[in-house]
């Protein structure tokens, strides 16, 4: 049996996890997560099952990043009034424990961008927080996929970017709202899934 077919077996098969995370800035370790949310829906029919959304404080003043400001919209003494880094971590871990494998095996995780950035982000938060152990046994950077990369793969637009990929697909959209971009996420996913089946 191929290597990756094995691979592939030891993911959790009833649930896929779609994420979004909005932060303070672009290093994983340096800066914190202040926003995040996560899809969960059933990995065959792809129908929506739940969604959770938290906020957390950022850690410190120093790595606060005016560039990402602007993008998730949040001030610095706005973001201070958010729950502690490992209250938000509980509560987000709260919600996926229901969705665990009962032998730990994650979930595939659902993003839209390059290179993990949302599920490294969320593994630094969970290692941050000392609750990386409890994060693996739902997700995994290396059991993940990107529907910016299908879009490239299957839409043909200029520029593949969330805003632009709902807008062709006619999907509403917040953009850089966490909990808007995740359930946009896992729109695209199930669109571009549809496009893979036809």
């Amino acid at each position: 049996m191929p290597p990756i077919f094995i691979f592939m077996e030891l993911i959790n098969k009833k649930y896929i996890h779609f994420i979004d995370v909005e932060t303070t800035g672009f290093d994983y370790y340096r800066n914190s997560i202040i926003s995040f949310s996560s899809v969960i829906a059933n990995r065959d029919s792809l129908e929506f099952l739940d969604q959770y959304t938290g906020y957390a404080k950022p850690e410190s003043k120093k790595y606060w990043s005016k560039s990402a400001e602007e993008i998730h919209g949040f001030s610095y003494s706005e973001a201070m009034q958010f729950p502690e880094p490992k209250a938000a971590a509980i509560d987000w871990l709260k919600f996926l424990k229901p969705f665990k494998h009962e032998h730990n095996l994650p979930m595939l995780t659902v993003y839209h961008g390059n290179g993990n950035f949302d599920p490294k982000f969320a593994e630094a938060f969970f290692l941050k927080c000392g609750l990386i152990y409890s994060w693996r046994k739902i997700a995994s950077t290396k059991v993940t996929e990107s529907t910016l990369k299908m879009a490239r793969s299957h839409l043909g637009l200029e520029s593949n970017k969330l805003d632009k990929v709902c807008r062709h697909l006619g999907i509403e959209l917040d953009h850089h709202e966490a909990a808007s971009d995740t359930y946009g996420c896992y729109q695209v996913y199930k669109q571009l899934k549809k496009l893979e089946i036809e």
